[in-house]
């Protein structure tokens, strides 16, 4: 028997994992150094101990190989083109953008713990979209905040974020949408089929300009973080509102409320409604905040409204 294995302190260290990320707390503070309250350490989004025994990243460092795009994304977001060991690669990626492709980090991550051996648990659930990939899932605000703080870093994010934003009627439908650098921010697939697209990367409304970094679903709370993301990456005030009514959504459906220009909007999948028009069309009886995504010198435009 290990001789720190009398000490009833280190034995109970050893069995016991704090901030459930996959090291014991004898192995957090001993080992490798890493807080064993805190599941990720260097905020990079990965927790702990998936660095250590899948992406083979430090948990104390945000950026690894030091090339200046972070582990989450190299390991997660664009495996076919980053390695987050390898700070050669990412020059070569960057002259490609945005004519690159993400991946369903919620999958990558799971096949690359299967390959591992580990057994994923604590919220990293295949399938679940954006939620699935967030290693403190169950607190809606945890979730979105984890969904911004990995596309902030995304450079095709940061690409898209610096175009020129309009909100213009289309020829062609006659609603009004986001476009940035002259094309829409999203548009509805050619061969819309909800149920053969649930669960694909694009899903049924999908970015024509942009896409998320998290796992797109084809359903509303998924692409209401999404453009909230980018929009506050633009500087633009956020609001992740889940509303309902007597007639349209019988259950809850999650929307964007931001401030442009002066004006108040609502973005509903690839639609741009001012607000009060969006409220009243659709017959909005009770609404609640999930999350605010704003900056502190537009908070009173949201609670005078």
């Amino acid at each position: 028997m290990d001789i720190n294995d009398r000490n009833p302190t280190i034995h109970e260290e050893k069995l016991k994992d704090s901030d459930r990320d996959y090291l014991s707390d004898y192995e957090e503070k001993y080992i490798y150094k890493t807080n064993p309250f805190d599941p990720d350490s260097d905020n990079d989004e990965l927790m702990d101990g998936l660095e250590i025994k899948v992406t083979g990243t430090n948990p104390l460092k945000l950026d690894t190989d030091g090339d200046g795009i972070d582990d989450f994304n190299e390991a997660l977001t664009y495996p076919d083109y980053l390695d987050p060991l390898n700070p050669y690669d990412a020059e070569k990626f960057l002259k490609k953008i945005p004519n690159v492709k993400a991946r369903g980090a919620t999958k990558v991550l799971c096949k690359l713990a299967e390959e591992k051996k580990l057994k994923l648990k604590y919220g990293s659930i295949p399938g679940k979209g954006a939620w699935g990939s967030n290693p403190l899932a169950g607190d809606i605000s945890k979730v979105i905040s984890h969904c911004f703080n990995v596309s902030k870093r995304d450079p095709v994010m940061q690409y898209f974020a610096s175009l020129p934003l309009e909100i213009k009627e289309t020829s062609r439908e006659k609603i009004k949408q986001i476009y940035l650098g002259g094309e829409p921010l999203a548009k509805w697939h050619e061969n819309w089929d909800i149920k053969k697209l649930r669960g694909e990367a694009f899903g049924a409304v999908y970015p024509s300009y942009y896409f998320t970094t998290m796992d797109r679903q084809s359903i509303c709370q998924d692409t209401a973080i999404a453009i909230g993301c980018l929009l506050k990456m633009k500087g633009y005030p956020v609001k992740i509102v889940c509303v309902q009514n007597d007639s349209k959504y019988k259950e809850e459906h999650v929307i964007v409320q931001t401030v442009i220009n002066g004006k108040e909007y609502v973005i509903d999948y690839n639609k741009v409604y001012l607000k009060n028009e969006y409220y009243k069309i659709h017959e909005i009886r009770n609404t609640e905040v999930w999350y605010p995504l704003y900056f502190e010198e537009v908070i009173q435009l949201f609670q005078q409204s």
